[in-house]
């Protein structure tokens, strides 16, 4: 009986092999139109020199008393808790620019900060946190300063300082990313690179080529069609597809990112292409 039982249990294995599917990826040729990512006019990464304010103290203080900043250098400030923010140049003596930023590190504003120390009262100098009480609640001095500041839209727990115009001089725009880390001297913007201007064709799909293989950041304009998106690694493996519709926030692509391919729903049902197919690319010319 025991021989029986073994003999079955040995056809049983052999036939569940044979009726295993084997999954394998699928190479597929596409025509497709060629986008170099230097064509596309648009910084990937900028990097600039951090302080970090994460105490009451340093929250409070920020960028008060300083008189020069180096021009790639700021200040992030990291709040315990999402509330709306409130920013003045009160004791500031130069000019800034403000950016807030959501819990994903999206830019959802930029604003301009304008110093006024000739407002300040030479008589009562603000050196350090404890002089802020040589100013009460009804100072017009405050009040001319409250009315000068800059209260984020929504609730937001993160912000960026930094010289007057460093943002719209590396085109820093609401959408891109900052990535930082309050233990690091340094972070960067991601920006998001505009792909409207990539036309969808049903028949022969647009690629980007970057130069390195890592992860970036899309967003087109409201009024641009729905775009389908594959992240290809250097090999051509399909790693992530991704739909960037009208009304979606810029989306970021797999970290191992060489290609981008832009195109259609409908063209990805018809060729039957899946995560984890490769694409071998023909150029369309």
């Amino acid at each position: 009986m025991n021989s029986i039982i073994k003999v079955f249990k040995s056809v049983f294995f052999i036939a569940s092999i044979l009726c295993t599917p084997f999954l394998l990826s699928i190479e597929h040729k596409v025509l497709v139109n060629f986008f170099e990512s230097e064509d596309l006019q648009t910084p990937l990464e900028t990097t600039i020199t951090l302080e970090h304010a994460t105490t009451d103290e340093e929250l409070t203080w920020g960028l008060m008393q300083r008189t020069y900043l180096h021009k790639d250098q700021g200040m992030t400030f990291n709040f315990p808790e999402k509330e709306y923010r409130y920013f003045w140049m009160f004791n500031c003596f130069i000019d800034l620019s403000l950016a807030y930023v959501d819990d994903d590190g999206f830019i959802i504003e930029i604003h301009q900060l304008r110093s006024f120390p000739e407002v300040m009262d030479p008589e009562r100098p603000i050196e350090e946190v404890e002089d802020l009480a040589l100013y009460k609640p009804h100072d017009p001095i405050l009040k001319f300063f409250s009315r000068h500041g800059i209260t984020s839209s929504e609730p937001v727990r993160y912000a960026l300082e930094t010289n007057k115009g460093w943002f719209k001089r590396h085109k820093v725009k609401v959408g891109d990313a900052f990535i930082w880390s309050s233990n690091k001297p340094w972070g960067y913007i991601r920006h998001a690179i505009n792909v409207s201007a990539i036309r969808v064709h049903r028949r022969n799909p647009s690629v980007i080529v970057f130069q390195e293989q890592k992860k970036y950041l899309f967003k087109q304009h409201w009024n641009s069609p729905e775009k389908e998106i594959l992240f290809l690694d250097s090999e051509g493996t399909i790693l992530r597809n991704s739909k960037l519709s009208r009304e979606s926030n810029p989306i970021s692509s797999h970290p191992s990112t060489k290609y981008a391919l832009f195109t259609t729903t409908k063209w990805l049902l018809k060729k039957g292409i899946t995560v984890g197919d490769k694409i071998s690319f023909l150029n369309n010319k």
